[in-house]
């Protein structure tokens, strides 16, 4: 016969808050990590921004002479952004929508569809880990 576990009110009412506790440490510790992911997409967003605003302001003229740099800041700011792979649902948002909103990814033929689509994908799966089972 099976033994059955007993426990009055007043037992569960000494262990809930140690329990509480054990519980509530990694729900804040995830949290922490949860926002400093949303906080790095949004620091990459703010930089690509900053870059495409800079770029947009520059006069043919302008362009033409500094275009090396200007196309390596446009690249380092993008690929930042493409590479950093987001741990939550808010900045998986967060980097979408920052990415919709830059022309580098919406008109011009710098990336793929499948790079862009490669940047919302774990590591491993994004550098070709998928073996084709769901």
């Amino acid at each position: 016969m099976a033994e059955q576990f007993n426990i009055t009110r007043r037992a569960a009412l000494k262990v809930l808050p140690v329990m509480g506790a054990a519980i509530a440490a990694p729900a804040v510790t995830l949290a922490v990590q949860l926002d400093d992911d949303l906080g790095k997409v949004e620091a990459l967003v703010t930089a690509l921004r900053a870059t495409m605003d800079r770029y947009e302001e520059y006069s043919p003229e302008d362009y033409e002479r500094d275009r090396e740099r200007i196309e390596a800041g446009i690249s380092g700011a993008t690929g930042a952004l493409i590479e950093y792979r987001p741990t939550s649902i808010a900045a998986m948002h967060a980097k979408a929508a920052g990415m919709l909103e830059c022309k580098v990814f919406t008109e011009w033929d710098d990336y793929s569809i499948a790079e862009i689509l490669a940047a919302f994908l774990p590591a491993a799966l994004a550098d070709g880990g998928y073996d084709g089972r769901a």
